[in-house]
């Protein structure tokens, strides 16, 4: 009997290390640059463990977790650096997404070789399958980072104007570009779980189209599409196809009268949607998370500043998660947002966001003291335009008002 117990525990435990693989990596560094410590992270970018380079030489061996959520590749993350981290950064979950170098994102196999050049700052990966693939995305970041710099410099000897708005067009052009790029390298390895691992970056870019993420999911085999995570990120096709056909056919328009709504402000006090005694009121939806719409509110505060006094106010209205309301407070100290009628809507599936279909953020709505929608995503000196056409200028403004206002000339008039 014992023998037996002996037998059995043995082969359970045999059992089990059939399915608790260890992988190896082995890094190094080469180039004019110098890094002293290297660090790795699992893919929730909690530390797993780090490194002293010796020599430009670190290595890492742990255990691979194949347990991970709607069944992606279990993966690490390795962040080089010059100096030690503190408690502080490494706590800081958003340390690893700021980064724009010196960072790279491998696949857990056995065997992983990761070498960094720091002159070309360009990681190349090896070792297996998977990361023989990843090799080519991560590859292909890199060329988008290298080529944005190069403009960024290009950018910032120039004498143009609002060169920040320039840098960020730039931005979002080369990054599409890589997004094709990467939907050439899933051509060329429709087989590969890999090339499905980086997808979602391709559905998340708002330069490629619903249709054109479509085809490029149906470039993967039967097997990735019907794999658990395939049927995952399907799904976020099949959302951004939905959003697009919204947003094509929105729920209200210039014309029609704004919806009857109350939701509470920053005090917890709940306020109806009423326009009057205002002749127009820009109805602003945002979140502390959408960059582009923290980015518009000066637009926004100028155009208040120049016409509140004319009869215009501002009302924006919040679809940050319930979660995160005291974010969305700290935001409207932070942004100066404090002379605007601020109100919660409490995510976009719930509330005034889910009857007006509202998938995109920034979306705004200019109504008049009647709620009739007069104007729609008004942006930058779109808004204070549309001011000047449909409120008077009053002689008796302030100067900071008039000097707000803007003055539109026609060059094309004689």
């Amino acid at each position: 009997m014992k023998l037996f117990l002996t037998l059995f525990f043995a082969q359970v435990l045999f059992t089990f290390n059939l399915f608790a693989d260890t992988f190896t990596l082995k890094g190094k560094v080469t180039g004019s640059e110098t890094f002293n410590y290297a660090y790795v992270f699992n893919n929730s970018y909690k530390l797993l463990d780090k490194a002293k380079i010796v020599d430009g030489s670190y290595s890492f061996n742990g255990e691979i977790d194949y347990k991970q959520r709607f069944g992606q590749i279990p993966y690490a993350i390795i962040l080089l650096e010059k100096n030690p981290l503190s408690t502080v950064e490494l706590e800081n979950l958003n340390l690893l997404s700021r980064r724009d170098h010196d960072i790279c994102r491998v696949l857990m196999e056995k065997n992983i070789n990761l070498l960094y050049n720091t002159d070309q700052k360009t990681f190349s990966l090896s070792g297996g399958e998977l990361n023989e693939v990843q090799n080519l995305f991560e590859n292909a970041l890199a060329n988008f980072r290298n080529k944005r710099d190069s403009i960024y410099l290009a950018i910032d000897k120039t004498d143009l104007p609002k060169k920040e708005d320039k840098k960020s067009l730039e931005t979002q052009r080369l990054y599409t570009q890589t997004m094709y790029g990467f939907i050439n390298i899933i051509k060329k390895h429709p087989d590969s779980r890999a090339a499905v691992f980086n997808f979602p970056s391709v559905i998340y870019n708002n330069g490629i189209s619903g249709m054109e993420v479509l085809d490029a999911f149906s470039l993967f085999s039967p097997s990735i599409v019907n794999s658990e995570f395939g049927q995952y990120v399907f799904k976020d096709v099949k959302d951004k196809i939905r959003s697009e056909e919204l947003m094509a056919k929105p729920a209200y328009i210039v014309g029609m009268k704004m919806p009857a709504f109350s939701l509470k402000n920053e005090r917890d006090n709940l306020l109806k949607g009423e326009f009057q005694p205002a002749k127009y009121t820009l109805i602003d939806f945002w979140a502390t998370w959408c960059g582009p719409c923290r980015k518009e509110t000066p637009n926004i505060i100028k155009a208040f500043t120049a016409y509140h006094r004319e009869g215009f106010n501002v009302m924006t209205i919040s679809i940050d998660d319930e979660k995160d309301k005291s974010k969305w407070i700290e935001a409207l100290k932070t942004d100066h947002m404090d002379k605007f009628t601020n109100l919660f809507n409490g995510g976009d599936l719930s509330g005034l966001g889910r009857e007006l279909k509202i998938v995109s953020i920034p979306t705004n709505y200019l109504v008049d003291g009647d709620g009739i929608i007069v104007a729609t995503n008004l942006r930058g000196d779109m808004l204070l335009k549309k001011l000047q056409e449909l409120i008077p200028i009053h002689t008796s403004s302030t100067k900071e008002e008039q000097m707000a206002k803007p003055n539109y000339i026609d060059t094309n008039e004689k």
